[in-house]
């Protein structure tokens, strides 16, 4: 039930965003530069809607779900997200990021109770919070995992309407501050995105 209501409440959401991606789908039909997506980039979960009609619709992932797990593994044989990274996080817990979101735009200084809770390793450097995965080049900082799980959701919402993706509006939290906000763009740019708007949730439900 807890996990439906969850699914429930990011749908709410996602169709909030929405109310204002139709408006920028509107003044940017003319310009033929491919659909615009909403994004509900969770910490447990993420989601991604369409425009069709007017009307938002919600995309179902490889799985034919529409939420996607906020998973990324790293394995020897490439990466994996959602539910193909979720399901092998128990044998492969260093090299699974689960809830990037709590340390995108952070310093270690102010997470150190979510790392240590974390099953894989987290440290930092001069930018911020970084992943310390063993089978990852290098260490990751959040925001590229997030682009993980962007590129994921895009993939899915391009198979989804046979056309590109060219705009994304992306809710955050109220609490996120300017950092949160900017990471999460950053984040949005390095999955491709080049017209990205950040829109706190609050906002999104005023639309509404």
């Amino acid at each position: 039930p807890a996990e439906r209501a969850s699914a429930s409440a990011m749908s709410i959401r996602t169709r909030m965003v929405f109310l204002l991606a139709s408006v920028r789908v509107r003044s940017c039909a003319a310009m033929s530069l491919g659909c615009t997506v909403g994004i509900d980039l969770g910490t447990t979960n993420s989601a991604i809607a369409v425009l069709r009609d007017g009307k938002p619709l919600m995309v179902p992932n490889r799985h034919g779900e529409t939420t996607t797990p906020s998973v990324v593994a790293y394995t020897a044989d490439g990466v994996l997200v959602g539910q193909d990274a979720l399901e092998q996080a128990a044998a492969n817990p260093k090299n699974t990021i689960i809830g990037a979101k709590r340390f995108i735009g952070k310093q270690l200084s102010g997470v150190r109770i979510d790392a240590a809770r974390a099953a894989f390793d987290v440290g930092d450097d001069e930018c911020g919070v970084v992943f310390l995965c063993p089978a990852a080049p290098a260490p990751l900082a959040p925001e590229a995992v997030g682009a993980e799980l962007l590129l994921e959701l895009l993939r899915d919402a391009e198979r989804f309407v046979g056309e590109p993706v060219a705009r994304a509006v992306v809710t955050v939290p109220a609490y996120f501050g300017k950092g949160q906000r900017e990471a999460t763009h950053r984040a949005a740019t390095l999955a491709g995105l080049q017209d990205v708007s950040i829109l706190s949730e609050p906002v999104a439900a005023s639309l509404a």
